[in-house]
């Protein structure tokens, strides 16, 4: 998760090289987000034809491990990504998956 401090992700195990590495994972993927969707605790990803699978998956097994909080599921025939919390105060973790993929502000 990029674009913001991992002291403001609860529970974000991501050194900086590691968080640099993830956000390099992100910005391949941003130029492919077809549409996005938010809610208080979920954000949907659909990502247009094409788009990089093998990154995708490597960014969902390193954000499985580095922050465990959040529930993560791809669903590759609908070229989706589903994030989500359970707990509110988890919530910047949403905010900062959606700006590393240049949805912060197109999400609805």
């Amino acid at each position: 998760m990029t674009d913001q401090a991992p002291a403001a992700i609860p529970s974000c195990s991501l050194s900086p090289t590691g968080l640099e590495r993830q956000g390099a994972r992100y910005a391949r993927l941003a130029p492919d987000v077809f549409a996005a969707r938010r809610s208080d605790l979920a954000l949907e990803v659909t990502f247009a034809e094409g788009y990089d699978r093998d990154t995708l998956a490597e960014l969902v097994a390193v954000e499985r491990e580095c922050c465990p909080f959040v529930e993560l599921r791809v669903d590759d025939g609908e070229r989706r990504l589903h994030v989500g919390v359970d707990d509110p105060a988890n919530a910047p973790a949403l905010e900062a998956v959606a700006t590393a993929l240049g949805v912060g502000s197109r999400t609805s």
